[in-house]
């Protein structure tokens, strides 16, 4: 798997955040369709299993790559306990 801010798909993504160096994805694009599984390290070290797909969005490939990018990074900033 790449990972963000650091190699191939993801190397240009994340870079001045919490993800940075911590999400490790696979990326995928399809007809108005991007995608993003893998895993990524929350503020108090959970580490989450991710699947987002961002279909029907309009405004192209990147505002939903910025949409996926967001909430990646919400989860790596998330200060709590997924398993409460």
């Amino acid at each position: 798997l790449t990972i963000g801010g650091v190699d191939g798909t993801l190397r240009n993504r994340f870079k001045g955040t919490r993800a940075e160096a911590n999400m490790r994805g696979k990326t995928g694009t399809i007809d108005q369709v991007s995608a993003l599984s893998g895993y990524v390290r929350t503020a108090t070290g959970e580490e989450l299993v991710v699947s987002i797909v961002v279909n029907g969005v309009p405004g192209g490939a990147g505002i939903r790559t910025r949409v996926i990018d967001e909430i990646v990074v919400a989860l790596a900033d998330y200060n709590g306990r997924i398993d409460q």
